[in-house]
């Protein structure tokens, strides 16, 4: 199987969305290889600050190639072989 990745922007408001991003990390298919926040600087009361406006995900998938499906499926016995990594 050859590793495929994907790479998500995820747009979030810190304080409101934890729970909202807790739910996306783990409706995902694949492995999380890596989450980049993007950080810019901001001014607060109590001096300069940072802000979080969005993350980068990346997500490590699975992708089988045309040749391994074949593999699986055994024509003698017609029978679908699960091959487990």
């Amino acid at each position: 199987m050859k590793a495929r990745y994907r790479v998500h922007r995820y747009d979030i408001v810190m304080r409101k969305d934890q729970a909202r991003f807790e739910q996306f990390l783990n409706s995902l298919e694949g492995e999380v290889v890596s989450v980049i926040p993007s950080v810019s600087p901001s001014w607060t009361f109590g001096g300069m600050g940072a802000r979080t406006f969005y993350f980068w995900v990346i997500e490590k998938t699975l992708e089988e190639t045309t040749r391994e499906k074949k593999l699986k499926f055994n024509p003698q016995t017609h029978i679908n072989v699960i091959h487990e990594p």
